[in-house]
């Protein structure tokens, strides 16, 4: 793949921070990316401008045997965080075979589970399709906007109607195999297991997504939890607030008075501490009651993008060494 075309399709790319590398490994001769938690979200996103009809998203070294990854899910999304396609899959391959072109903002690739249960290495992408660039039929004019103004949602953030516009990825302990951090916002009716007693659990919001909450529960009547602990933090990792739960007590309420000085949570951290029968976490469902909304990202906090990318030189003597080169691949782009 020719980088040249890459920065023009793609915006940027975000989601788990990879261990000891950047996003950009994710593409062609960068090595890949490893992670140091058990699952991981990618966020591949495109220009405003760019219309697409995409074919297929792997992972191609699913096929190489060179990653531990089994499980993934892969979502496309319009500029309104609305959900165009999913689909789920243990080959590392999803079949889209678009007949339209279609204004997808972003793609997001949700990393599961893996083999050995470990943390997800080796990681590259391939997206193949055509790739159009939209140009505007409208006259610009310059003109005079007011500021943006934000509507506050008092939602559930965990509630499926909402949770892929507040939620950006999910951390910590890996539930047991067959199960998913998903499941907090596609709730089953048992709830998510753990294979240990004290999981720990990080819920990270969008990064520009402000949060005021209210009450933070448990709301399966079955699972086995006795005491929890929710820590919040803001935008600069500050801790701002932390509370234990008292059994049989399953909720948390956040004080409002909190706020005050424009303090919004980022990342809610949540352990469990004890559990009824002494036996590992299971059961869990989880509320996030607040107040959300969205405001546009500063141009001077945006995070590493392609054009700030580093391109490490291609060999073509040498023969293939075991880091694992990774790709997008764009076909028929037409200008």
């Amino acid at each position: 793949m020719n980088s040249h075309y890459t920065t023009k399709i793609i915006a940027k790319l975000g989601g788990t921070r990879p261990f000891n590398s950047t996003y950009g490994n994710l593409l062609q001769d960068y090595g890949g990316v490893t992670y140091n938690t058990s699952q991981a979200v990618i966020d591949i996103r495109f220009h405003k401008y760019i219309l697409s009809r995409i074919n297929e998203i792997s992972i191609p070294d699913y096929s190489l045997k060179r990653t531990n990854v089994r499980k993934i899910i892969v979502e496309l999304f319009d500029q309104y965080h609305q959900r165009l396609f999913w689909n789920t899959t243990t080959i590392m391959k999803v079949l889209i075979n678009s007949m339209k072109k279609i204004p997808i903002r972003f793609i997001r690739i949700s990393i599961l589970e893996t083999n050995d249960n470990y943390a997800p290495f080796n990681i590259t992408v391939s997206i193949k399709g055509c790739f159009y660039r939209k140009y505007s039929t409208k006259k610009h004019t310059k003109t005079t906007q007011a500021p943006a103004r934000t509507t506050c949602y008092h939602v559930n953030a965990l509630d499926p109607q909402y949770a892929h516009k507040i939620i950006g990825q999910f951390e910590g302990t890996q539930p047991l195999p067959g199960l998913s951090f998903l499941n907090f916002i596609e709730p089953s009716k048992t709830g998510v297991d753990y294979g240990i007693k004290s999981p720990v659990i990080f819920i990270r919001f969008q990064s520009n997504v402000i949060g005021q909450l209210d009450e933070i529960s448990l709301i399966n009547s079955k699972n086995n939890i006795k005491q929890y602990q929710i820590d919040l933090f803001d935008f600069n990792n500050n801790l701002i607030f932390s509370n234990q739960t008292i059994y049989p007590e399953k909720n948390i309420q956040i004080p409002s008075t909190l706020f005050n000085n424009s303090l919004f949570v980022s990342t809610i951290k949540l352990t469990i501490l004890t559990t009824i029968d002494d036996r590992p976490a299971h059961g869990i469902i989880l509320s996030i009651i607040g107040c959300f909304s969205t405001f546009p990202r500063p141009p001077t906090t945006i995070p590493t993008t392609i054009r700030t990318t580093t391109i490490a030189p291609k060999t073509t003597t040498k023969p293939p060494r075991k880091i694992i080169i990774g790709f997008f691949q764009f076909y028929n782009f037409y200008f």
